[in-house]
């Protein structure tokens, strides 16, 4: 079975996306993401976990590593957000 490492990168966007900054950020993506391929020497894929579903950033938040949080109150509040609206979803699932 293969196995899946999660690192993530937390970041803050300053102002809404644009088309222009959605091409722009895509490309930076692909950079970044061909960066860590070759360091690593394997496939990775790249997930935006603010836009992620929960359950999703919640697993990459429990098994994965922090790489960079430049910001260190926005990685804060993340965390907390994510925390807080995982154990929502929990108690909703549970009690269905």
């Amino acid at each position: 079975m293969k196995r899946s490492h999660a690192i993530f990168l937390a970041t803050r966007r300053a102002s809404p996306p644009s088309s222009y900054l959605d091409r722009r950020h895509d490309e930076e993506r692909l950079l970044l993401r061909q960066r860590f391929e070759a360091a690593l020497q394997r496939d990775v894929d790249l997930v935006a976990l603010n836009a992620a579903p929960t359950i999703l950033a919640y697993q990459a938040l429990k098994y994965g590593k922090v790489i960079a949080h430049p910001n260190l109150r926005a990685h804060h509040e993340f965390v907390m957000r994510l925390v807080t609206e995982y154990a929502d979803f929990k108690r909703r699932v549970l009690r269905d």
